[in-house]
């Protein structure tokens, strides 16, 4: 094999294992390799490869993963949705919900409710549900910000866990999260309208 041969199948290996990175960070992790090779070459070589690599990270983070075919859920605990909703306070405050609902059996695995929600309170709903369940196959999730980002990639990869987006012609995949928002908003206005 020649050098660059063995380059390409490293380069290979590093998108397969991260594949939202970029051309600076592959080269970064090639020259701590010991690799002699510079930003030009590993970008010619991923461009013969067919990698969509780009220099600048851009604003909003998507996955980059190839899209799987939607699975379904065969039993209790494998696969769990996540989403936001979001409403307004009497005095214009925003308020945002994440919910997490189990696919089988469409229950309302956990409510984080804040004015504003990152992808570390992601992260810590997710682990507060594998401390007290178990660890699903699959988390389908929106093209958010707060579902793209390092943290919960990180999170996802350190526990084995694949996050499901959906492509372009399947933008709902979690209608049954809204329902169960829509649920726990109107018992919670019955049990603040009924206190005295």
């Amino acid at each position: 094999m020649t050098g660059s041969t063995v380059l390409t199948l490293r380069i290979r290996e590093i998108v397969a294992v991260q594949p939202h990175y970029v051309v600076d960070p592959v080269t970064v992790l090639l020259r701590h390799e010991g690799w002699p090779a510079n930003q030009k070459c590993i970008h010619r070589l991923c461009c013969a490869e067919g990698f969509t690599l780009r220099h600048r990270v851009p604003r909003r983070h998507r996955s980059a993963r190839r899209r799987q075919p939607q699975r379904q859920a065969r039993s209790v605990n494998r696969i769990w949705s996540m989403e936001f909703a979001s409403d307004a306070l009497y005095d214009g405050r925003r308020l945002r919900a994440l919910t997490v609902v189990d696919q089988y059996t469409r229950a309302c695995l956990a409510i984080r409710v804040n004015q504003n929600l990152h992808g570390k309170d992601v992260a810590a709903v997710t682990d507060i549900l594998a401390a007290e369940r178990s660890v699903p196959e699959a988390i389908k999730a929106d093209n958010g910000a707060e579902f793209v980002g390092k943290v919960i990639d990180r999170w996802a990869h350190e526990n084995g866990v694949e996050i499901d987006f959906p492509d372009a012609a399947r933008r709902r995949i979690t209608p049954r999260s809204s329902v169960s928002m829509a649920e726990y908003a109107r018992s919670a206005l019955t049990r603040i309208g009924s206190s005295p």
